[in-house]
């Protein structure tokens, strides 16, 4: 068919230059011959790869080929021993997790497994508006007072000196585990594992917190064994929590490669099936059908409803609907995290209206990093608002809400910009009261009379990555499909290639030559419409479409102006299921007119 001669076009209507990813033709009948694979999913896979054992460790991704030492980690086997002879003397001990998924599915890892072989565990969760993010000095003290034994931060703790120092003044023994940026600096812990201390290897520094207490279960499971721990109860299989850390990979948005991967691919499986009282009573909830759940739910319907709790209710709400055994309990807790989710969505939407009226009034599009601020905004949905706004602007993003002086941020970056590592820089100068995170995510308080410092110091370092990144804006697509391509059948091919998410994203395609008609609004912003083969007019192969968040947008016009004429359009294509019916849907992220 006729091939978009994209060097001969403009800018396409977002301003991206669309590119077709390179790949070795003569790899790609490789991976043909071997795998038994379609020519698209070929030229797909082949765009990623160069060598056919990676190809294998993709396309069946294991845990066993993946998993390596649990005990290559530093503190790993210290940890073990501390936490086997707590459970040996039947000592306190309680998880201090953070509020978002990534912390309630560690704590519910540790929970569940110690419900399997008998032994209690506590799990705490600080108030996000009262306690902030990880270990603080009041609470690990109180826990102290209640006769707790031993902590074990998960999802936090790596740069929590001074909370530290103050538990260890006061006898409470501390265990780390976390994934999160270190410093030369290590807090006043028995053990600090976290694949991302500045001493580790790098490997599995791709891990969130609960793929670290995963790691840190097995571990456990098998050092258990070797003291003859379980002569006389069943050991656990660990295979059945790979449900609660997939749903974590997910949605912290770690990179779905190697482990990561592997962790994803077997959790969802178990997923599909799972008897877990709490995703059962969030899955009829939110009405989303665990027979066929994938990575988008679990990000974008599974994830906010644990979340919701910890944004802006009581946020150990998802910790326990993820620990409970008890249905009708999970139940009423979901119940609960469905309406703290809508309640969400209203007050990000508040914030995000804010925040843009900010950002358009000043001009802020214009500097290196946008940061807004505001008193009294919600520090729950301060998260959101900085990746719609990274999205919105294709910029790094801050959002610090004030409240008495004090502010707390939430930072989203965009690919190419490490804006974790300069957070923990602006740290080190005093610029912040505490902060940290990763290349993508990140997190401070400061003082208000700091902000303007902070916003010079970024603005200044972030200034030449952000010019690169912004260099040849480009969008990679892996070939031009016609739209009869689009079947059913190709579209459970694509399923090799699942789980889809961070590193590992669903494969854009272009569509050239196409007409679009009965364009309509569907829901609140979106668009739907139909894709049709110019060349044979409306009477030719068609294909649904939706453009999500398009009304009022320069796509939403663009596409509105081009109904009846020949675009070319750009993005993914999913399996459209309907009262039975599966039929393909194109994603249209971008057009050219």
């Amino acid at each position: 068919m006729h091939n978009l001669k994209f060097e001969e076009k403009k800018l396409s209507v977002k301003g991206y230059k669309w590119q077709k990813k390179t790949l070795t033709t003569s790899f790609k009948q490789k991976i043909i011959d071997k795998f038994n694979v379609s020519n698209v999913i070929a030229e797909i896979i082949a765009t990623k790869f160069t060598d056919l054992d990676d190809v294998e460790n993709f396309v069946n991704a294991t845990l066993k080929q993946n998993m390596k030492d649990p005990f290559i980690l530093k503190d790993m086997k210290k940890g073990v021993e501390l936490v086997i002879k707590a459970i040996l003397q039947k000592k306190n001990i309680v998880i201090f997790a953070d509020y978002d998924v990534d912390g309630a599915t560690s704590a519910a890892l540790f929970k569940n497994y110690f419900r399997k072989i008998g032994s209690k565990i506590d799990i705490y969760i600080p108030d996000r508006i009262i306690e902030g993010y990880g270990p603080n000095s009041n609470a690990l003290l109180k826990l102290k007072q209640q006769n707790k034994d031993l902590v074990i931060t998960l999802d936090c703790g790596t740069t929590a000196f001074e909370p530290l120092e103050a538990a260890s003044n006061a006898g409470l023994d501390v265990i780390v585990i976390d994934h999160h940026l270190g410093t030369k600096e290590t807090p006043k812990a028995l053990a600090i594992i976290n694949p991302n201390r500045v001493d580790e290897s790098g490997e599995y520094s791709y891990l969130c917190a609960a793929g670290v207490s995963f790691l840190f279960l097995i571990a456990l499971n098998n050092m258990l064994e070797q003291e003859g721990f379980f002569d006389h109860i069943e050991k656990p299989n660990l295979l059945e929590l790979l449900d609660l850390a997939a749903i974590g990979t997910i949605c912290d948005m770690v990179p779905l490669t190697n482990l990561n991967r592997a962790v994803v691919k077997q959790g969802l499986k178990i997923l599909r099936q799972t008897n877990r009282a709490g995703i059962r009573a969030l899955s009829a909830v939110s009405g989303c059908n665990l027979a066929d759940v994938d990575s988008y739910h679990l990000g974008f319907v599974i994830g906010p409803r644990i979340n919701a709790g910890g944004r802006v209710a009581t946020s150990n709400l998802g910790a326990e609907l993820l620990s409970t055994d008890n249905y009708e309990e999970a139940y009423k807790i979901a119940i609960q995290l469905e309406l703290h989710n809508k309640e969400r969505k209203a007050i990000e939407q508040m914030v995000q209206e804010e925040a843009i009226a900010q950002i358009e009034q000043n001009k802020l599009y214009n500097n290196s990093v946008i940061i807004v601020a505001g008193q009294n905004w919600h520090p729950g949905v301060i998260g959101i608002v900085a990746s719609r706004i990274k999205d919105k602007y294709n910029l790094p993003a801050i959002v610090v809400a004030f409240d008495n002086n004090i502010g707390k941020a939430s930072c989203r970056s965009i690919k190419g910009v490490d804006l974790g590592s300069e957070i923990v820089t602006a740290n080190k100068k005093g610029l912040l009261v505490n902060g940290g995170g990763h290349a993508m995510a990140a997190g401070f308080t400061i003082e208000e009379e700091k902000l303007s410092l902070l916003i010079n110091y970024l603005n200044g370092e972030l200034s030449d990555s952000v010019k690169v990144a912004h260099t040849n804006k480009v969008k990679e697509y892996i070939c031009n499909v016609s739209i009869s391509a689009f079947n059913v059948e190709f579209l459970k091919k694509i399923n090799i290639l699942a789980p889809f998410g961070q590193d590992n994203p669903e494969p854009r395609f272009v569509i050239d030559d196409c007409k679009i008609f009965n364009l309509k609004k569907i829901g609140t912003n979106h668009l739907k419409l139909r894709l049709v083969e110019s060349v044979s007019g409306i009477y030719g192969q068609s294909l649904d479409a939706v453009v999500w968040k398009a009304l009022d947008t320069d796509l939403g016009d663009a596409l509105l102006q081009s109904q009846g004429k020949k675009v070319s359009v750009l993005g993914t294509i999913k399996l459209n299921k309907w009262n039975e019916r599966e039929t393909p849907q194109f994603q249209i992220e971008d057009i050219y007119v």
